[in-house]
């Protein structure tokens, strides 16, 4: 619901949201080393307080090889009515999108893809610890990342780490 001009929106259950079955809700995460994150476990929590059945998947995209064939072989033997997809690369997510299951993606590369989505903006906050480890002199700074990431080439958050080195 609208609260006017340059205000924020209101989201307002209907009667038919508040009496909706709870679902069944897998989390992909990329790699099993996420469950360390707390905003991921946050995600379940929140999930989980609303009813839902919400489950972390025995595999990762990683343990799939980040493989489109793989995930979808997994997908169709796993039950549940919802996904979320933490950190999926951009195909994983194509076929998410097009596959008429339906699913969130949690940061990853959903650019441009008709499905819902959110991640955090890091770019502010890379720009600056870059920044401020030039300034006192550093010179061998690196960013570590994912495999997904070095095969398919800097994303929106690399490119500007790397213009300010």
């Amino acid at each position: 619901m609208s609260q006017g001009v340059g205000k924020r929106r209101l989201i307002v259950p209907t009667e038919e949201a508040s009496t909706a079955r709870p679902l069944r809700i897998a989390i992909l995460l990329n790699e099993q080393v996420d469950l360390k994150l707390a905003f991921i476990n946050q995600v379940h929590f929140d999930l989980t307080n609303a009813g839902h059945a919400a489950f972390f998947t025995e595999k990762s995209l990683v343990d799939l090889d980040l493989d489109v064939s793989k995930v979808r072989k997994f997908v169709e033997k796993t039950r549940a009515d919802a996904w979320v997809v933490v950190a999926g690369p951009w195909d994983v997510l194509e076929w998410f999108s097009n596959c008429g299951i339906p699913a969130f993606a949690l940061a990853g590369r959903f650019g441009g893809l008709p499905m819902a989505a959110s991640k955090p903006n890091k770019i502010p906050a890379l720009v600056e610890a870059t920044r401020r480890l030039i300034s006192l002199g550093h010179r061998r700074i690196v960013l570590l990342v994912g495999r997904d990431r070095r095969q398919s080439g800097p994303g929106r958050a690399e490119k500007p780490f790397l213009m300010e080195l």
